[in-house]
């Protein structure tokens, strides 16, 4: 496809493409805030122009804040918060207003989308990774209607990369950090040759976790015919990062009209899943409370519940082995100008990943099945696998249990699993947009089409299970055989679009477009498998029988509109209004259909500039009701166990808030940002087998703080010797408390559930302070002193309730600080 010439290509971030670009009349004036040039209605418009909520995160923004992925966004735009989804499954759980969007459910799509250079990426899974040349970064929030369409419905993210400027320069830069924190950056840009232009660039990464693995040393053994794994130890620590990432960039433009840069970028990252803590049970639940309290209290080193819900240094995820994830992706885009009127552009792509994670998600790794546990668990499979057993008589239920116990009694001494999940991920994409802008007096006219096609494999790994729930393991650590969990999804997504703003007068443009987009999603869910060797105590090689096969289809096509008016009294200030409407596609999880999400909301903003353009405002206001909400639910709370996650149908929801956005240039080098964020989210009735998985009462948004704010400095000093000069950067985000259990009614009644109710207002602080433009020979040095999380914040991430059992939690990663060395040539 990229062999195509002007064929398509992804969805091109609408999220902005920001860069520097001052006024030429202004370029004198450093005590004005830059204009700030972005793409986010995909052609070149002044942030300021742009009748859309985006925040463009500056390249100073990216390095004093150590961004390098998308979960480092957290905080830095009103109303958005980003965190790493439990399990390992490096999946970023997006919070933007009031919608909560994971996407880590095999088959489902999710309602932020995140683009890397124009490219869709379209598996959640695995999507958390460092891409080296990073040059801006921009988030979109609210639906994004016509441009965009599908699984933008609260948003979306644009991460674009530098391209080549025919320049020759060499920059290496080196960071030391605590928790044995080591990274290299090499990046060699060429000069350019006749038409060509290049660079080529080389990231190292590695470090240490923060959390202590009692574990360690557990060997666990997954050799299966097709499972591509084998034995694998449980490490020391939890949190360990070792990647390394390649990035090219190739750029022909034979003359000022037309130009084609090619991209590729590849990822390999060996690390172990952040610690999971367990936090407590409910020793009152029925049946299944009292074996876990008598499986608890009668091991041989006391389990120690984190009741305090703060951050461990040690925990024991004896299940937890390190996981490995890949990432490459190409693309091709090309520019041609026809005329001043006409641009054409397209974008075709490939991308493919590969993910394989185990975690023990209910922080209770190196548990022994002891004989006080015996009978309650004999207890707890009869009455499991026999409902009716509940109406026997005591006599009957008493023989039927002294059965079971007779039968299990063999398997004391074994390793215990309470929840635990290995989750495995093989992907391919490939898109193709092609747009068209128009632009003359009476219109500016955005036409485009696009094609996008994705094929994987999600689930557990082939022939082994996936999440595995109260089971006994042997010893030897031999994972049994058989009973899969595999989704098989292939998706093709059509579409086309047109979007135009009409200059009704020199100060007023009304908006419309329209987008239609037609899906098709078939494939299906395997289940189950009874595994017999080639020969005898083979396990690489043999049969799988009984495997349960469960096929689907979906199709669906679905509008996307926005509609609107934009008032420019003058060229310092803009009023907008606009109407959209855009949708998440619906789909099948094993068999489980699920409709689309809609959403249809209404955005009303100023931007302004004000005291000769020293200080910027940047106000909106927003109101969007979502119907057929997709809630992401655990297969174990739902009555699906055999399915890891799925999608709930939840029901309909509301949410509404402002959101401010102010820079403020006092004074030469000096440079004041603030942000401020208010949410407030309203959930109609809930689907009955939801609020079931929580139990009788309520069911409230969760993960969803009602208010965020950042505040950020950034000072340069005039030179203080030669060229180099002092710079400074420290940015605070804050968000207030959330909720993060659902049911008040049940966190009120059972103690343990109490713990995970809401977690606390935090801050999040970081910093950076460097000489730069040191001469150094015929280049340039820069020293610069960082700190992440620099108040060393431990509060809960992502808090787990299993039904009403038990509880476990993830937290906020530790402080982090180190030097950077970095040389310029």
């Amino acid at each position: 496809m990229i062999g195509t010439a002007l064929v398509t290509s992804m969805i091109l971030v609408g999220a902005a493409q920001a860069q520097t670009a001052p006024d030429p009349q202004l370029s004198e004036r450093s005590d004005q805030v830059d204009d700030i040039i972005v793409t986010a209605q995909k052609r070149e418009q002044r942030l300021q122009d742009v009748p859309i909520a985006v925040t463009a995160i500056t390249s100073e923004a990216l390095e004093a804040n150590r961004i390098t992925n998308v979960t480092d966004l957290s905080g830095l735009a009103p109303n958005v918060t980003v965190r790493p989804a439990a399990g390992g499954s490096q999946t970023p759980a997006f919070s933007m207003r009031g919608a909560v969007s994971y996407g880590v459910v095999p088959g489902s799509d999710k309602a932020v989308s995140i683009y890397l250079d124009g490219v869709y990426i379209g598996n959640p899974k695995g999507s958390i990774f460092d891409v080296p040349d990073v040059s801006r970064i921009e988030v979109l929030r609210g639906p994004q209607g016509t441009l965009f369409g599908r699984n933008a419905t609260a948003g979306a993210v644009s991460v674009t990369t530098r391209d080549p400027d025919g320049v020759f320069g060499v920059r290496q830069e080196f960071t030391i950090g605590n928790y044995d924190q080591r990274r290299s950056r090499t990046s060699i840009d060429t000069p350019t040759w006749g038409p060509f232009s290049a660079y080529f660039s080389y990231v190292h990464n590695e470090r240490s976790g923060d959390a202590r693995n009692l574990g360690a040393g557990t060997v666990w053994d997954r050799t299966a015919p097709e499972s591509g794994l084998g034995l694998q130890t449980s490490p020391q620590t939890l949190g360990d990062k070792d990647q390394n990432s390649f990035f090219v960039a190739v750029r022909f433009e034979p003359n000022e009209r037309f130009s084609t840069v090619y991209k590729f970028d590849h990822t390999e990252d060996n690390y172990t899943p952040d610690a999971t803590s367990f936090v407590g049970i409910n020793a009152a639940a029925p049946l299944i409370g009292s074996f876990l309290n008598a499986l608890l209290t009668s091991q041989t080193t006391p389990v120690i519940a984190n009741t305090a819900m703060v951050r461990p240094d040690v925990v024991n995820n004896s299940f937890t082995v390190p996981a490995e994830q890949r990432n490459s992706g190409h693309s091709l885009t090309s520019t041609f100008q026809v005329n001043e009127a006409i641009t054409i552009k397209n974008i075709a792509s490939y991308r493919s990943s590969y993910l394989n994670a185990t975690t023990q998600l209910d922080g209770l790794g190196g548990l022994t099945f002891t004989s006080a546990a015996l009978v309650p668990y004999a207890t707890f499979v009869a009455f499991s696998q026999n409902p009716s057993l509940a109406l026997a008589s005591p006599a009957v239920q008493g023989a039927t249990i002294g059965a079971f116990a007779a039968g299990l009694a063999p398997l004391v001494g074994s390793r215990f699993l309470v929840v635990g999940a290995n989750t495995q991920d093989d992907g391919d994409q490939w898109s193709d947009e092609l747009q068209v802008n128009f632009d003359n007096d009476f219109v500016s006219l955005t036409v485009g089409a696009l094609y996008y096609h994705q094929e994987g494999r999600s689930g557990s790994p082939l022939g082994l299970p996936g999440t595995a729930s109260f089971t006994t393991l042997p010893t030897t650590g031999r994972i049994p055989i058989g009973n899969q969990s595999v989704s098989y999804n292939e998706a093709t997504s059509i579409a086309a679009y047109a979007q135009g703003d009409f200059h009704l007068t020199p100060k007023l443009d009304i908006v419309a477009g329209y987008r239609i987009t037609k899906d098709e999603k078939s494939g299906s869910y395997e289940a189950g498998g009874v595994f017999t060797p080639a020969s005898p105590g083979s396990v690489t090689a043999g049969t799988f029988t009984g495997i349960r096969v469960t096929p689907f289809d979906y199709e669906d096509t679905q509008p996307s509109y926005t509609i609107g008016a934009n008032y420019k009294p003058n060229d310092d200030i803009l009023i907008y209004g606009k109407y959209s409407r855009s949708f998440v596609s619906g789909g099948s999880v094993g068999g489980v259909g699920f409709e689309p999400e809609i959403a249809k909301g209404f955005e009303a903003g100023l931007k302004a500039d004000f005291l000769d353009r020293s200080l910027r405002t940047n106000l909106a206001i927003f109101h969007v009701d979502y119907e057929n909400l997709q809630a992401a639910a655990a297969g174990l709370n739902v009555g699906r166990p055999d399915l890891g996650t799925l999608v709930i149908q939840q029901g309909d929801s509301t949410a509404k808030g402002v959101e401010l956005e102010v820079t403020y240039v006092p004074t030469n080098g000096l440079t004041l940002n603030g942000s401020f964020g208010y949410t407030d989210v309203e959930f109609g009735p809930v689907n009955p087998i939801l609020q079931a998985s929580v139990g009788a009462g309520q069911f409230l948004p969760t993960l969803v703080p009602d208010y965020t704010a950042n505040l950020s400095a950034q000072y340069e000093t005039a030179p203080i010797w030669g060229n180099a000069y002092l710079f400074f950067r420290t940015d605070a985000a804050w968000r207030s408390e959330q909720r993060t259990y659902s049911n008040p009614v049940q966190s009120a009644a059972i103690p343990v559930f109490g713990l995970i109710d809401h977690s606390d207002a935090t801050w999040i602080v970081n910093a950076r302070a460097s000489i730069k433009d040191i001469s150094l020979g015929g280049g340039t040095a820069e020293l610069a002193l960082w700190a992440r999380n620099l108040t060393d914040d431990d509060s809960p991430t992502f808090p787990l309730g299993f039904s009403n059992f038990l509880v476990s939690s993830a937290f906020q990663r530790a402080r982090t600080f180190g030097l950077d060395l970095i040389f310029d040539f």
